[in-house]
């Protein structure tokens, strides 16, 4: 599922899609959290990677489309 990754410059922008409990536990590793974000259908999370660090930034609501700081 991270493949993309591996492959990824610096300034590259990837989207990754998936549903529940999956999309938790990818955003939980890739920006070391401790346990997933909660997700709802719909919600989307920005995780920002520097190497191999990374650091989830908000989850989006998607009834308020207002992004919440994480």
């Amino acid at each position: 599922a991270l493949e993309p990754l591996d492959k990824a410059l610096d300034d590259d922008l990837i989207v990754m899609v998936s549903h529940v409990p999956k999309v938790g536990l990818i955003a939980a590793h890739l920006s070391g959290l401790a346990h997933p974000p909660a997700f709802s259908t719909a919600s989307a999370c920005l995780v920002e990677v520097d190497g191999a660090r990374g650091r989830a930034r908000w989850m989006l609501d998607p009834t308020s489309l207002e992004p919440d700081r994480l």
